[in-house]
């Protein structure tokens, strides 16, 4: 659990890379909410945005996620 604290958006990225890749944003939500043992919406965004702020992902308008390469 340590590893969570410590660097939650390294944590979800090692469980998209290795566990699923889920194809909507409601559903990468609620991965988020149960990996992390984590209720409160605005943690998950939190997540969210800095996952796409570094590149790993992108959200279309009709909420598909769409997982990119050359991520850091």
């Amino acid at each position: 659990m340590k590893e969570i604290k410590k660097d939650p958006v390294a944590f979800i990225k090692g469980r998209i890379l290795n566990v699923s890749k889920p194809k909507k944003l409601s559903t990468l939500q609620t991965a988020i909410k149960k990996w992390l043992e984590e209720d409160d919406e605005g943690v998950v965004t939190e997540i969210i945005e800095s996952l796409k702020k570094k590149g790993f992902l992108e959200i279309d308008e009709n909420g598909k996620v769409k997982y990119l390469e050359n991520a850091e």
